[in-house]
């Protein structure tokens, strides 16, 4: 009579892995549902294992990638401007303290063009995990455009202020205009004659200038550019009789003598343009207008990235160091929570929307 075959292999193989303790688990549970005893062997084993081994649950992983272990890659930053204006140098003065702060290098990329649209409309199609953003100012709100590729509303996630700033307005050094009165004067003798340039359509700099037009009763031709910096140098070339730029920008020109600033908006002279009067000042209280620059992501940007990338961009911007930086730009840092920053964007946009309709202003392409 031949004798049943023990299984040999299997049974060695079942000791070993008993012996490191790694079937314990699953033969607890198979027990605890059966309701059999464990063999006598398996028994004496299990003397050897701390019972911790069989009751403890595997503590959850973060999954590399999601939300709680943001970032794990590099984070990359699209300025729609040219490199060398002013929302560019926001961007930059924020990203070596944030990168620290993320523990993951910040990248900075420009793709300027057609009014700043470009950049947004990209960065408004990334991915929602907060490894493509978007720093921006006043241009994101399209309420001078007739067609635009995005809703500032629906297409993004306002995540932080950053930073806030005055527009001056610039003249050439040799124009006859003593001051903005005379410049004034001189638009009211040829209407739509005087040229005045931008950093593209819709910008703060752009609807600065014809908020001032339809407070003075005033028409002048805009010439817009693709950022500030091309800008800058179309109105000391004389390409344009004047324009509309960030205090940076004039004190640079100024102190170069190749452009002379008629005026700043607010209500407050900046320590940096202290020389400049504001336009409340001369009698234009209603030229209220301040450049703001913000960090957006794309729409659905889960709540745990939106608020850790909130609360590390206020903690920079009030570190001294990169005040400073905004101060040598003409900004002032302006912490704030995404709740407020979204209300913000659309008081902003309301706010705007109501001055291009009442100013009769037409929308461009």
């Amino acid at each position: 009579m031949i004798g049943r075959r023990q299984p040999v292999g299997g049974a060695r193989f079942i000791a070993a892995t008993l012996a490191c303790g790694l079937l314990w688990p699953v033969l607890a549970l198979s027990q605890a549902t059966s309701g059999s005893q464990p063999a006598p062997g398996a028994a004496a084993a299990s003397s050897a294992v701390p019972s911790a081994a069989v009751a403890a649950p595997i503590p959850a992983t973060p999954i590399a990638g999601s939300p709680a272990t943001y970032p794990v890659r590099p984070v990359r930053i699209i300025v729609p401007t040219t490199a060398g204006g002013t929302t560019d140098a926001v961007a930059r003065d924020i990203s070596q303290e944030l990168s620290q702060r993320l523990g993951q290098p910040v990248l900075i990329e420009n793709r300027a063009g057609a009014g700043a649209q470009i950049g947004i409309d990209v960065a408004g199609k990334a991915n929602a995990d907060g490894y493509v953003l978007l720093v921006v100012s006043n241009s994101i709100l399209p309420v001078l455009k007739k067609v635009v590729p995005y809703d500032p509303a629906r297409d993004f996630t306002p995540i932080a202020l950053i930073a806030r700033s005055p527009i001056v307005y610039v003249v050439p050094a040799a124009l006859s205009a003593a001051n903005l009165s005379d410049f004034l004067a001189r638009a009211k003798a040829n209407p739509n004659a005087i040229r005045y340039g931008s950093a593209g359509v819709g910008s703060a700099l752009h609807l600065s200038v014809e908020l001032l037009g339809s407070v003075t009763g005033t028409g002048m031709l805009h010439v817009p550019y693709k950022g500030g910096a091309p800008m800058m140098l179309a109105v000391v070339a004389g390409e344009v009789e004047m324009a509309p730029t960030s205090p940076d920008f004039a004190r640079r020109y100024m102190d170069s003598r190749q452009l002379r600033s008629l005026a700043q908006t607010g209500a407050t002279r900046l320590p940096l343009l202290a020389e400049v009067p504001t336009t409340a000042e001369l009698g234009y209280p209603e030229v209220d207008v301040l450049s703001w620059f913000g960090l957006f992501g794309p729409a659905h940007l889960p709540p745990e990235i939106t608020q850790r990338l909130a609360r590390d961009v206020a903690a920079v911007v009030e570190m001294p160091a990169v005040k400073q930086r905004l101060a040598v730009v003409g900004a002032e840092s302006a912490p704030s929570t995404p709740e407020s920053f979204t209300r913000y964007v659309a008081s902003e946009n309301a706010r705007w929307t109501k001055v291009v309709q009442a100013a009769h202003i037409p929308l461009q392409d």
